[in-house]
């Protein structure tokens, strides 16, 4: 009994300590004053009552002539299923090569404790057709510039200059704090494993986070947990 009593506080306790309490509908999820709209193309976007503030997708570098493909692009041919549950799916066909296609998943699920868990999966014939795969994070410089991010628990200063890679690590684990201390914008993507990080920035456009899976794997799982 004392047992049972522990263990329903531990998890009481847990979404006490966890993000703003998540909203869902059907095109996407509340939190606070701000929501996670999750689109047919299969671009998620974080917007409040002053904007945007993130945009997220996920996206391959293939041996296709084309190469870049995000899932949004037409020749991914994506389909977005039902929400259901809380739960958000995509399924599409990536082109690999001029004759082969990667089959790609996305998922987004909102959890009890006020997260969202968004895993990514792909498989292809040969995967080595598939020279990159991973999740990136695009912050508008106009609502990020003369801020900070935390990675890892490092601060680093976002600065209005065009610098490509200013950033560049692989890391165990990979935390980012995206808009620390701001109250109604602040939160984290957190991804379990080693991947591959390099960060850029675009003068007046774009500060964009790469989050890139080792080559050769089939999976990425991240967490979104707002503040």
């Amino acid at each position: 009994m004392n047992r049972k009593i522990s263990v329903t506080a531990l998890l009481f306790l847990t979404v006490l300590l966890s993000g703003a309490e998540l909203k869902t509908a059907e095109n996407g999820i509340a939190f606070g004053s701000a929501k996670l709209n999750i689109w047919d193309s299969g671009i998620m976007s974080l917007t409040d009552k002053q904007g945007l503030f993130t945009n997220w997708y996920f996206h391959f570098t293939t041996k296709h002539p084309g190469k870049w493909f995000p899932l949004s692009h037409k020749s991914c041919k994506l389909q977005k299923l039902p929400a259901e549950n809380g739960t958000w799916k995509f399924k599409a066909a990536v082109p690999v090569t001029e004759t082969e296609t990667a089959d790609a998943e996305m998922t987004l699920s909102a959890t009890p404790f006020n997260t969202v868990e968004i895993e990514c999966t792909w498989k292809c014939a040969d995967p080595k057709n598939i020279l990159e795969t991973g999740f990136f994070l695009s912050l508008p410089i106009k609502a990020s510039e003369g801020g900070k991010m935390e990675i890892n628990g490092k601060e680093y200063p976002i600065v209005n200059e065009t610098k490509y890679g200013w950033f560049k690590s692989s890391l165990e684990n990979p935390e980012f704090r995206i808009y620390p201390g701001n109250p109604l914008r602040e939160y984290t993507i957190s991804a379990r494993g080693k991947y591959n990080i390099t960060i850029g920035t675009v003068k007046n456009g774009s500060v964009t986070i790469r989050i890139i899976a080792p080559r050769g794997s089939n999976n990425m799982k991240l967490t979104f947990t707002p503040r």
